[in-house]
């Protein structure tokens, strides 16, 4: 996907419980020779251990060390519901990781809408409200989000990765 991404995943202890919440197509079954590794999503299709609303899982207070919501947010109703979620399913101490959608175009399928948009401000308050510490934020940058603003070529993030910890 990208760097922080890659960097953070390699960093996941064989030991841990990590669930992707709204995994979709990306099922990355390699995964699940890394560490204890749970797929989740709205739509049942193959590959998916859980069919669940991300903002009403089944699963425990504290049964996770690691989240995964990978271009997720965008696609939920109640984002900030969302977030309460993960931080309840995770252990305290435990890590999230979001890639939120900022310049992307509208994008969703038969399963999916589209409702937001979340910039760099706006994605940190959304988890800190939630409770979660932020320490790590970053642009995404994309060639195609790029755009020209009196003669100079300005680059447009089209997302942010963002890694936060339950206190």
């Amino acid at each position: 996907m990208n760097e922080d991404y890659t960097n953070f995943i390699e960093k996941i202890p064989k030991e841990a419980k990590v669930i992707n919440i709204g995994t979709g197509n990306r099922l990355h079954e390699e995964y699940k020779d890394k560490f204890d590794y749970t797929t989740c999503d709205l739509v049942a299709r193959p590959g998916i251990d859980i069919v669940a609303d991300c903002c009403a899982m089944p699963s425990k207070s504290g049964e996770y060390d690691v989240v995964l919501a990978i271009a997720l947010l965008e696609h939920v109703h109640h984002p900030w519901l969302a977030v309460k979620e993960f931080y309840r399913i995770l252990k305290p101490g435990g890590q999230l990781f979001v890639n939120a959608c900022w310049a992307q175009a509208r994008h969703m399928d038969n399963h999916t809408a589209d409702y937001w948009r979340f910039s760099d401000q706006g994605i940190k308050v959304l988890l800190e409200d939630a409770g979660f510490e932020i320490v790590h934020l970053k642009p995404v940058l994309w060639d195609k989000y790029d755009f020209v603003k009196d003669g100079e070529r300005q680059n447009n993030p089209s997302h942010y990765n963002l890694i936060a910890i339950k206190k």
